[in-house]
């Protein structure tokens, strides 16, 4: 029978296939759970990872305990029991921890039979009554199992009580969840929509298992709706009735404490659709216009003309007055209730246009010269009108040619054309010209030049001066041809590291100009380091990996010979590429230098646990070649928080749509959708981003339908605009309020201030799309 080590060294050449058959099979069971994106999934602590581990005794040294606990996997970085068929590992949590998942990589189908204990002082233990504490006939190389209650201790042990070949049991890794119930839903908003509301929220941490449910209750009425993501609709509600909303979030383990409750949502009966307008000429016309309005049975039309009264509609009404007319509709109900204005503008121009010459009516030129055209000025209501030009102009032929202009605007309305004589005559001869002009001057525009080896050559362009000297020819000289040559029509070639000076000299009056060159060496490798900054806890340890990046190659280089390391204080240590705090609080920072080339690593030691970080946006809507600047703030278990923007680790999903750059600033490249995720000490979140070539919004939506105040009250209005794609974005700040009865209420930058009693209407415009807003004041 083979030995251990035996059957390791056959395995050796299939473990990487088998690492990365693991990491695919991880990323299809997350999609498999409805994680679109597994990189942002919030995974629990493993709480053994670092710990000590002890054992019944090792197969040989290089297999010790430590190995089963330090977040490597593979049959050459596991844990060896001494003895065949049994063997036990126990882990030191530190102090008596919660846990209730644990799991297990063993080394192939090896490890049959698994039971779990735990103890209070590392030498008695005693089992844990719960079935998934034990496992019999394992034939998978990973169990994960999940106890039916958290269980609290301090030491851990895993007993391997047989094995299907009778050798030793292996354990690649042994890890402890405190997997629980998820966190409350945050940032709860409500809409209504007539008799129900559709209720927003963002989802908490689901604490290591998927959210399977939502479910959102009304206040008053207990009306309940479920879903698995937001948004989610309660219908059935009562109208002119006050509501809020709070939201739960169900996992395997349990269900969420209820969210804070939303904005309160008045619903109100739906008023009726706007009436349809046609016209019989939709663009401009030199006809009269008639307008035809049509809308639902029973109700009736009311109707006006630009700033005109209201009007009862009977029949098609015709338009006759030239410029734009500004039809404005609405559709009344048997309750009166009156539907949202419909607009429409009729274009009517029967003024011809006007076109007035620029330049001279007659015009000379010389035979072979270049006719430019002075053009014309067309005076219309239609701006922008471009002339039809009739005729053309053969410069290299005497003779007086006609231009005509033409000019037709939209409606159809022609111009009385104009006309243009050129006369084309020959050139009288000018004296000869001097036989000889001398060079003056000879510049470069570049005094200084940097270049680096394997750069393409760099061209220096010589001016003479008088531009117009007999004789321009010159010579370019180096004065290190080793670092840098210049070849006769001075382009420049990096040649070695140094400095020359590069000459050109007329040979014309001998005048010299000259560039000091420098040549640098092309660096070609650039340090990284896993995880790029590191956060721990007094006494805690983590494991630090460095890379080396050539082009496409990277090189792990952590306990490379050439590889050196130094920290600025005490209050760390490193050692095989182990990180280890001390008892005090503080910042740290570690150099890495490897080839000339230098790497620092941030370390913070605190007591304190990062709880969740929340950026500064969920969702906006931007357009092309248009920045945004992303805040990323950190909470922390002493409820402190902090902003940790630069120390944040930035992607997008789809680098064609945007860019993210290291400050976590925005750079939009093209129309389309992108997630913007943002990763600080290995926790991630993300914000959804829609690119628009025109950012128009389909409607806009308020915080409140109705509102009553009292006198000298003031209320701030909520405008969300909407786009396509489900895209919603808070545009409060950049919607322009108009109040029908000022007396009775203001707005100014949404904020209504009640004046005196009374009602009035309130109207706010965004994006070409328009909300309103009744106002009572009591």
């Amino acid at each position: 029978m083979a030995s251990v080590k035996d059957r390791i060294s056959k395995r050796k050449e299939g473990q990487l296939p088998f690492q990365k058959g693991l990491a695919t099979l991880l990323c299809f069971v997350l999609l498999t759970l409805g994680i679109e994106n597994p990189v942002s999934a919030v995974f629990p602590e493993n709480l053994a990872l670092g710990k000590t581990a002890t054992s019944n005794g090792n197969y040989e040294p290089q297999y010790s305990s430590d190995k089963a606990v330090d977040g490597q996997m593979g049959p050459l970085n596991s844990w060896i029991s001494s003895t065949k068929r049994t063997g036990w590992l126990q882990v030191d949590l530190g102090e008596p921890t919660d846990f209730r998942l644990w799991e297990i990589y063993g080394f192939n189908d090896r490890n049959m039979d698994y039971s779990l204990q735990i103890s209070s002082d590392g030498i008695n233990f005693s089992d844990i009554p719960d079935t998934n504490a034990k496992v019999t006939g394992n034939r998978e190389s990973q169990t994960s199992l999940l106890l039916s209650t958290p269980v609290t201790s301090r030491y851990v042990r895993v007993n391997v009580t047989d094995t299907y070949d009778g050798l030793a049991p292996v354990i690649w890794e042994l890890k402890l969840f405190n997997v629980k119930e998820p966190e409350t839903p945050l940032y709860v908003e409500a809409t209504s929509e007539n008799n129900r509301a559709i209720v927003s929220f963002q989802s908490g941490n689901p604490n290591g298992k998927r959210i399977t449910s939502y479910t959102v209750t009304s206040h008053p009425g207990n009306l309940k709706a479920t879903g698995t993501e937001s948004p989610i609709t309660v219908t059935g509600l009562s109208y002119d009735t006050e509501y809020t909303f709070t939201v739960t979030a169900t996992n395997e383990i349990g269900e969420s404490q209820p969210s804070a409750p939303s904005n309160a949502i008045t619903p109100v009966e739906a008023a009726p659709s706007k009436p349809v307008l046609t016209l019989s000429h939709n663009n401009w016309t030199n006809q009269d216009v008639k307008v035809t309005m049509t809308g639902e049975p029973g109700n009736t039309i009311q109707y006006k003309l630009n700033n005109g009264s209201w009007e009862t509609y009977t029949d098609k009404i015709t338009v006759s007055t030239e410029g734009i007319t500004e039809v404005v509709a609405v559709q009344v109900n048997g309750t009166q209730k009156k539907s949202e204005e419909e607009k429409v503008e009729v274009r009517i121009d029967k003024t011809a246009p006007v076109i007035t010459l620029k330049g001279d009516a007659t015009m000379t030129i010389y035979k072979g010269s270049t006719f430019t055209d002075p053009g014309v000025t067309i005076t219309d209501r239609e701006s922008g009108l471009q002339a039809e030009v009739e005729g053309f102009i053969v410069p290299i032929q005497t003779g007086t040619y006609t231009l005509k202009y033409h000019a037709k605007d939209s409606a159809g309305n022609k111009a009385t054309p104009v006309i243009r004589l050129v006369n084309v005559v020959n050139k009288p001869t000018p004296p000869p010209p001097p036989s000889y002009y001398p060079v003056s001057e000879v510049t470069l525009e570049e005094e200084e030049l940097t270049m680096t080896i394997g750069d393409e050559p760099v061209e220096l362009e010589a001016t003479i001066k008088p531009t117009y000297a007999s004789y321009k020819a010159v010579e370019w000289t180096s004065s290190n041809p080793e670092v840098a040559e210049v070849d006769m029509e001075g382009n420049v070639t990096a040649k070695s590291a140094g400095k020359t000076t590069i000459t050109v000299r007329t040979l014309d009056g001998n005048k010299t100009a000259t560039t000091e060159v420098t040549v640098k060496k092309k660096v070609t490798v650039t340090l990284e380091a896993s995880p790029e900054e590191v956060t721990l806890k007094p006494q805690q340890s983590k494991y630090l990996k460095v890379y080396v990046i050539d082009g496409k190659k990277r090189k792990d280089i952590t306990k490379d010979k050439e590889t050196t390391y130094s920290i600025d204080n005490d209050r760390i240590s490193l050692k095989k590429g182990r990180i280890t705090a001390g008892k005090t609080e503080g910042e740290s920072v570690i150099t890495v230098q490897y080839q000339g080339e230098e790497l620092t690593i941030p370390v913070s030691v605190s007591g304190l646990t990062l709880q969740s970080i929340q950026l500064s946006e969920e969702t906006f809507v931007l357009e092309p070649e248009q920045n945004k600047q992303l805040t990323l703030t950190a909470s922390f278990s002493d409820k402190s928080s902090k902003d940790v923007t630069e120390k944040s680790t930035w992607t997008s999903s789809d680098p064609d749509v945007l860019e993210v750059l290291e400050n976590g600033e925005i750079r939009t490249l093209k129309s389309g959708k992108a997630y913007v995720t943002a990763k600080y000490d290995n926790k991630y979140t993300r914000v959804r981003v829609l690119v628009l070539d025109e950012k128009a919004p389909k409607k806009l939506k308020l915080n409140r339908s109705t509102l009553r105040l009292s006198p000298e009250e003031t209320f701030t209005l909520q405008v969300h605009a909407e786009y396509e794609r489900g895209y919603t974005e808070l545009v409060s700040e950049e919607v322009e309020w108009v109040s029908e009865n000022p007396e009775v209420a203001t707005v100014d930058g949404g904020e209504v201030t009640a004046v005196s009693t009374g009602s009035t209407t309130l109207t706010g415009s965004y994006g070409g799309k328009e909300v309103t807003i009744r106002i009572t004041v009591k």
